[in-house]
């Protein structure tokens, strides 16, 4: 019974999402951040509406985070190794 009304949750996003006229046209700058803030601010009801994405945007920084780490860490440790054999 829990998974018929998350299908009737989600036709009502897609519902919603089909109303947004995102590919009609392209906007002038006054438009488009209007039209952007407006998206904005449906994010961020959409957040407070669904707990659980804060644990996804917190997941997503933390692998970025780990990703940045290690890229930069790897290009220390080269840079060491190049001055080192000089």
């Amino acid at each position: 019974m829990k998974s018929w009304q998350d299908m009737k949750a989600l036709k009502g996003v897609r519902d919603e999402l089909k109303d947004m006229d995102i590919f009609e046209h392209k906007p002038g700058k006054i438009d488009s951040l209007k039209k952007f803030f407006d998206y904005y601010g449906y994010s961020w009801k959409m957040m407070f509406k669904e707990k659980e994405l804060f644990l996804f945007i917190f997941l997503q920084w933390v692998s970025v985070a780990l990703g940045v780490l290690f890229v930069c860490h790897d290009a220390v440790l080269d840079t060491r190794r190049s001055l080192a054999q000089r």
